[in-house]
């Protein structure tokens, strides 16, 4: 017995929590620096609690003890203490696999979750007066590179024009126009080879308003054009040399831009470019493309450059007072028109601004993309990237496997399919038991065993009684082969069933030196070909049932049908050829099939009868025998099947499609008047006391039917003298 600590540990039904492996990247982006702590924070907190592991930070969910005692005084390690700890170490892995390595040494020798979390705490977040000093010495550096970064008192000069510039300014404040024209600050000219000039700028890059200097209307114009709002409209500029926009989202196709040239504004400062690609322009049923969009992320207009848009396009474009119109040069369509809003001209697009993306996405890697899409086959975010749908950088392993998708989504992998098999019959014999059936059949069988050869894919077909019987029939049909056919069997290819586990079969096959091949636990694919041949007599047996309404304890007589018929018939396998052509090599004789379950009339005459007496009697054809070279004719009246090779068919009609009342199988005396649809001359007189000689080969032994060695049907002289006289056709080696 153990003390109560250790018992109220032991019955606690909480357990520690242990998600599953997880990509943190998918989750948290962000690695934690000096400036990013919010963000991360809300990153990973979103994590924690979604695996509820964030009691193991809060201090709500206690330490347990690395020990406890029991009544005997003996200590033992706490299994509790081992839970929580493996999860504790998870979630500390989760915290430090996400940190740079600035901010890793500071959590360097915890040992804990909570004290790696709460060092990040104090140190971002702490209100102490070591931060409060660290952020008061900050300030003043910043303070004081401002001052060293200011440009010398203004000379008188200067002076006077900056006064001068600030009375302008102070009228421009009064005028409703300003706020729409802050975009004549910018230039629209690249450094590099490329010579232009910005909008609201005269030939050679001079301002076209009378500034007395360059440094102090353009300046202003610049610090309220980078306040200015977001505006999502057009505006074609005839002095621009490229297309600008600050929406990385507008652009359908974006690559990165790593080049050296920059956007240059009036006062000579120059703006960063992020990003090049192709926008569609939609403009009422009509599209425009312009190519080469620069994204600027600091401008606040986007603008067209009319330059290019000639030059990329066969258009002509008209300016008037109040308008402009973009026509196609060859036909003198209206392509696009536009509205001049104060003297600004603005393209009339029907494209809407699209609010939901964001003008500071970054392009990222495939993986990032396949967990946006919802963790697709790899083969559709390919589609989309090489469609130009999504961009993708190039920093993708070529040999990523995501884990989520191996852990949600796993199934069996395909199986090869083998073009080449085994060449030799019976190097490999496939074998496999089914049932047990649902319905018994008439010799009270339950299960059949097959065996398949794979080189010609001939196949055996034996009844059972119960799966204890399957060693014995394999015995015996090892010695057939071995004699009929001359040859070993080399390897014996099963599934895992405990009929092909016992020890006197296993002992056979090792006396016999045979392999003994066995397909993976629930694996049944690996022993397809013995599934499949399942698959195909019960579908063929059942079709054969169904079309003459036989009745389900006929099961055995339909399926062995079914193999007779299957070994006959030609399979692409075996380049159309039959089995039995592969394993005799002779073609099948056709002639003598017949169709299952049909009215047949067996001649049953015998010198010991009376003149009298029927020389037939309506009967139903259930297939072929496979120890005498006839067919097989169940007669319901006496319940009896008999054997002739002299039979006359009606293959238009079923007996068993009458109602079954008139057909009582488990009855051995029954009255032949209920065949007078097919024999009117039948009476029950005729039939009331049959003679032993006639009660040939009854349906009560299953060795008469499926050719057992063992056993002789017992006949009369005459009936063997007719037989070896009359079945001179059908000598062939089955």
């Amino acid at each position: 017995m153990v003390s109560d600590d250790m018992a109220s540990n032991s019955s606690s039904s909480f357990s520690y929590p242990y998600p599953a492996t997880l990509n943190i990247t998918n989750f948290v982006s962000l690695k934690l620096n000096q400036t990013n702590f919010l963000l991360w924070k809300t990153q990973i907190m979103g994590l924690i609690e979604s695996q509820d592991m964030a009691a193991l930070l809060d201090g709500s969910l206690p330490t347990p003890s690395r020990s406890i005692e029991t009544d005997d005084g003996e200590t033992i390690n706490n299994p509790k203490f081992a839970e929580w700890r493996k999860s504790d170490r998870l979630l500390r892995g989760w915290i430090t696999g996400t940190l740079s390595e600035e901010t890793l040494g500071l959590v360097v020798g915890l040992d804990m979750a909570a004290e790696v979390w709460q060092a990040l705490n104090d140190t971002f977040t702490g209100n102490t007066q070591e931060h409060e000093f660290a952020l008061e010495q900050k300030l003043h550096h910043e303070s004081f590179v401002t001052t060293m970064m200011k440009p010398p008192r203004p000379t008188y000069y200067e002076l006077i024009s900056q006064l001068k510039s600030h009375e302008i300014i102070r009228s421009l404040n009064t005028s409703p126009s300003l706020e729409t024209n802050p975009h004549q600050a910018f230039t629209a000219q690249r450094q590099g080879s490329r010579g232009g000039r910005g909008r609201g700028f005269a030939r050679g890059g001079r301002s076209s308003v009378p500034f007395t200097s360059k440094r102090d209307i353009p300046q202003q114009l610049v610090a309220l054009s980078l306040v200015e709002k977001q505006d999502d409209a057009w505006y074609p500029d005839t002095g621009a040399t490229s297309h600008m926009t600050s929406d990385l989202g507008k652009l359908s196709i974006a690559t990165s831009y790593d080049g050296p040239e920059k956007v240059m504004v009036g006062n000579g400062a120059s703006i960063d470019i992020s990003h090049s690609g192709s926008i569609v322009l939609k403009v009422d049923d009509k599209q425009i493309v312009l190519d080469n969009v620069l994204v600027v992320p600091d401008i606040k207009k986007n603008l067209i450059s009319i330059s290019q848009l000639t030059t990329d396009n066969p258009f002509n474009v008209e300016f008037s007072d109040i308008g402009f119109q973009i026509r196609d040069r060859r036909t003198g369509e209206v392509i696009a028109t536009g509205k001049r809003v104060d003297d600004l001209y603005v393209l009339e697009s029907s494209e809407k601004a699209k609010a939901f993306f964001s003008t500071r996405f970054r392009v990222v890697t495939r993986s990032v993309w396949h967990s946006r899409l919802g963790h697709p086959q790899v083969s559709v975010v390919q589609y989309l990237d090489n469609k130009k749908l999504i961009h993708c950088s190039n920093k993708q392993s070529p040999s990523h496997i995501c884990s989520s998708c191996q852990m949600g989504k796993a199934c069996r992998l395909s199986f090869l399919s083998l073009s080449d098999f085994s060449t030799t019959p019976f190097e490999i014999t496939h074998c496999d038991l089914w049932g047990p059936s649902p319905v018994n059949s008439i010799q009270r069988f339950h299960f059949y065993v097959i065996f398949i050869d794979e080189c010609t894919r001939f196949t055996w077909f034996f009844p059972l009684k119960h799966k204890s019987d399957f060693t014995t029939c394999f015995i015996k049909f090892h010695k057939f082969i071995t004699i009929q056919f001359e040859r070993p069997i080399k390897n014996f290819q099963s599934d895992g069933g405990g009929e092909f586990d016992k020890g006197e079969f296993q002992s056979y096959l090792s006396h016999h030196g045979i392999h003994h091949q066995l397909s993976c636990p629930r694996t049944f694919e690996q022993n397809g070909l013995a599934e499949r041949k399942h698959c195909n007599i019960t579908k063929l047996g059942l079709t054969m049932m169904l079309h003459a309404s036989v009745p389900k304890r006929f099961w055995v007589e339909a399926f062995s049908t079914a193999v007779w018929l299957i070994n006959r018939l030609p399979s692409k396998v075996l380049n159309m050829k039959s089995p039995f052509e592969k394993l005799f090599h002779k073609t099948p004789d056709y002639s003598s099939l017949r169709v299952f379950g049909s009215l047949c009339f067996p001649y049953l005459r015998d010198p010991s009868k009376t003149k009298l007496d029927p020389k037939s009697l309506p009967c139903v054809f259930l297939g072929y025998s496979h120890q005498y070279k006839g067919y097989r004719c169940f007669c319901p009246t006496t319940n009896k099947v008999y054997i002739s090779r002299h039979v006359v068919f009606d293959e238009d009609v079923f007996p068993f499609q009458k109602p079954g009342s008139l057909y009582n199988i488990s009855s051995t005396n029954l009255d032949a008047a209920v065949f007078t649809d097919w024999f009117p001359s039948l009476t029950h007189s005729s039939h009331s006391s049959t003679s032993s000689e006639e009660q040939m080969n009854p349906l009560v032994s299953a060795a008469t039917i499926f050719h057992a060695p063992n056993h002789v049907v017992e006949t009369s002289p005459a009936q063997h003298h007719s037989a070896s006289r009359t079945f001179q056709f059908y000598r062939s080696k089955v």
